[in-house]
């Protein structure tokens, strides 16, 4: 699987993030990090423990996180349920958020595939 198929499989936007890394090799490796950064689960354990302030903290972080690797599907959802928690008040939208989890379960099963 080629960069260009693992954008494309993740809705990403691959010439983007080639502009924003610089080279191929930049890109592999930091699409290669994702999987470990802590946002995600951050997001997940806040939302249940009620703490609407950490989940608004994760999910900005996972929208940055997005924005900087150009996985746009990803990005425009955590953008959406960002947006929606912003005043830290108001708990996450369960729509907005299923289509986060969706959007980042596509990019993880992209990238398991991709280094494998």
């Amino acid at each position: 699987m080629t960069l260009e198929e693992v954008y494309a499989n993740l809705h990403g936007n691959y010439a983007e993030a080639k502009t924003r890394l610089m080279n191929d090799n930049l890109v592999d490796r930091f699409i290669r990090k994702f999987p470990a950064d802590p946002s995600m689960q951050t997001l997940l354990e806040k939302i249940a423990e009620g703490n609407n302030p950490e989940a608004f903290r994760a999910v900005h972080t996972l929208k940055g996180v997005a924005a900087n690797l150009a996985f746009t599907e990803l990005q425009q959802a955590a953008s959406a349920l960002t947006e929606q928690m912003r005043d830290q008040v108001s708990p996450a939208d369960p729509l907005l958020l299923a289509k986060v989890q969706e959007s980042y379960d596509l990019i993880i099963q992209t990238l398991h595939q991709y280094m494998a």
